[in-house]
């Protein structure tokens, strides 16, 4: 009777055993999911890198309208800065950042405007540079093409004295901003 009831206990231990086994691998079984779905649910956030350029979305929202004002504005600050403020050693490699930011046409109206101004000519020749003040950019993103308007201040430095500084008005229609060369607005 004895090994009977030491049977029987045994076997209700391995079934107590085994109970707490697959209760312990079902709630693990659980919290890793809910750790994957929550892993999941954040990598659809927006994530933003910031660089030299400006800052840019590291991942796609999966939204129809993935660009908001703000990166609009953005994009267009930093198109300004990069295309129209440069020295003869930082002229090749602002152009080479800014050319991505605009749409081809566009992008070589103004860089043919520069070559038949031979702007990095005179640079060179006269150790010029030219310095750009973004003001304020305005962006209406109601309507298909954007549109906007760009205020800039143009410094002119050739040697070491300074031109009458010049304000400019641009205005433009985006995605892919087609920039019409600048007029001024007052100099």
């Amino acid at each position: 009777m004895d090994s009977a009831k030491n049977l029987s206990t045994s076997f209700s231990t391995m079934r107590n055993l085994a109970m707490g086994s697959v209760l312990a691998l079902l709630l693990v079984a659980l919290a890793a999911g809910f750790l994957v779905y929550r892993a999941y649910e954040n990598s659809g956030r927006r994530v933003y890198v910031v660089g030299q350029t400006g800052s840019v979305a590291a991942l796609s929202a999966p939204t129809t309208e993935t660009h908001t004002a703000y990166e609009a504005r953005n994009l267009v600050r930093n198109f300004m800065l990069t295309m129209f403020g440069h020295d003869q050693y930082t002229y090749k490699t602002n152009l080479d950042a800014a050319l991505p930011l605009i749409e081809g046409r566009g992008g070589r109206r103004i860089y043919d405007g520069f070559t038949r101004g031979q702007v990095l000519q005179n640079y060179e020749r006269y150790a010029a540079r030219n310095v750009v003040t973004v003001d304020s950019v305005s962006v209406d993103m109601n309507h298909r093409p954007w549109s906007g308007r760009v205020y800039i201040k143009q410094r002119i430095f050739i040697g070491g004295e300074q031109k009458s500084p010049c304000r400019w008005l641009l205005s433009s229609t985006w995605p892919k901003p087609t920039a019409r060369m600048p007029t001024p607005t007052a100099c």
